[in-house]
């Protein structure tokens, strides 16, 4: 019965799910656990209704984790599963339309589950119950803090992971301790000093969203033990924020992303380039899709994107900025280089050739489909691999980026279908 189990758990395994996300995997949307969660599903209620043994086995990974997308069925469905004492193995639980919380009391929901480690919200709700969930709770992500929500997690023993935004009224009358979080993402940032009064002594990774004045006081009182940080500029100029910054020390740091919105390295906060920077993610599929996708393509557009590309590289470029780096992970995939064409996938081949010349090594990750586990290839193996028409992990122009892929594959005659919020694409034939 053992091998059995086995058996049945890495059939319906999905890669992450019980995972706290790192910093590269921020650069992969939600819509891809939503597919590769139906997808799972699916497998795991198959192989439940294969025998009779396989049901009593099967139901533990069947009810795992759980997508509900109408808010209004979570208490139905956890009451199910609770009147059929399946409750103890929820391990996490989705909410993608989580609308009035005083329509839905979480205490009467959440304290049903007494395993759960995940929770995951759509639209960063307000909530103010949170006194109700599971002391285990692990991560929790997308959800508006508010002072009475910040305190209530900070009882949570064992929560190592938050994604939150907090808006300009929040206020704090004494500090609050999370004693385990190690990943903190700031999704929205007030403009008066608030995580200073985060206590937060096991904190690495951290990711801020904008850049307000109380950001400075924030950085200042975590920085010196952050191992990893992102930022990215939302919500005024990269260089304005650089000055407000102000010099700082970031003696662990050694991983960055660098999403869109960084160009230069002018736009980087100072402490970054005094960093022992090791590893480098860097967010270039948009930038390539952004120049390529539109339907009416400006003239020079492939210098437009090399200009956009060489902007970004440069960090990793600059041997002086980054002396110790590594390793760089990207997202960049073979559909969205057969599109752009040799003169891009050329420039990118010297830009590796450089960087294997201070032995950096340049990766991507890659999906052959969307159940199998994403593998970090080498860039250079990519670069002009074929496209796979099959499978498209989630980025801009979901459906556009399809109609251009066949434009550059001679396939603009065929018969294609997007499916999976355009992650996937069925091709039917020629057209009749």
């Amino acid at each position: 019965m053992e091998l059995w189990r086995e058996i049945i758990r890495e059939a319906g395994a999905i890669q992450d799910e019980f995972e706290c996300p790192t910093l590269g995997d921020w650069m992969t949307p939600n819509t891809l656990y939503l597919v590769r969660w139906d997808k799972g599903f699916q497998t795991r209620l198959f192989l439940a209704l294969v025998s009779r043994s396989w049901h009593s086995v099967a139901l533990q990974y069947l009810c795992s984790s759980l997508v509900v997308r109408r808010w209004k069925s979570l208490p139905c469905i956890v009451a199910r599963l609770t009147a059929a004492n399946l409750s103890r193995w929820v391990l996490r639980v989705a909410v993608s339309a989580y609308r009035d919380p005083e329509d839905l009391p979480l205490q009467y929901t959440l304290k049903r589950l007494p395993n759960l480690r995940f929770l995951q919200f759509f639209n960063w709700p307000y909530i103010e119950d949170f006194l109700f969930v599971p002391r285990h709770l692990t991560a929790l992500g997308d959800v508006a803090l508010s002072p009475v929500t910040a305190k209530a997690l900070s009882e949570l023993p064992n929560l190592q992971y938050l994604r939150c935004s907090v808006n300009e009224y929040f206020k704090l009358d004494r500090p609050v301790i999370f004693p385990q979080l190690h990943t903190l993402h700031i999704k929205y940032f007030p403009k008066h000093s608030v995580t200073k009064f985060f206590i937060m002594p096991n904190l690495r990774t951290l990711r801020v969203n904008n850049s307000s004045p109380a950001l400075h006081d924030a950085l200042e009182a975590h920085m010196p033990t952050i191992h990893s940080f992102a930022y990215d500029d939302e919500c005024g100029s990269p260089r304005a924020a650089r000055r407000r910054t102000g010099a700082l020390l970031a003696p662990h740091l050694h991983e960055l992303l660098i999403p869109e919105t960084i160009w230069t390295i002018a736009d980087l906060p100072p402490f970054i380039l005094s960093a022992r920077l090791e590893t480098i993610h860097l967010e270039l599929e948009c930038r390539v899709l952004r120049g390529v996708v539109p339907q009416l393509r400006p003239e020079q557009w492939e210098e437009d994107i090399i200009m956009a590309l060489s902007s970004i590289l440069c960090v990793t470029r600059d041997r002086s900025a980054t002396p110790w780096l590594r390793t760089v992970y990207t997202n960049l995939t073979s559909n969205a280089l057969t599109i752009a064409g040799p003169l891009i996938r050329g420039y990118l081949e010297e830009w590796l050739e450089n960087l294997e010349a201070r032995s950096v090594q340049v990766f991507t990750r890659v999906y052959e489909t969307v159940l199998s586990d994403a593998k970090h290839v080498p860039l250079s193996r990519v670069l002009n691999a074929p496209p796979n028409f099959a499978l498209w992990p989630p980025g801009d122009f979901e459906y556009r980026r399809w109609e251009r892929l066949a434009d550059a594959t001679g396939r603009q005659n065929m018969e294609w279908k997007p499916k999976e919020y355009g992650i996937e694409c069925e091709w039917i034939g020629p057209e009749s």
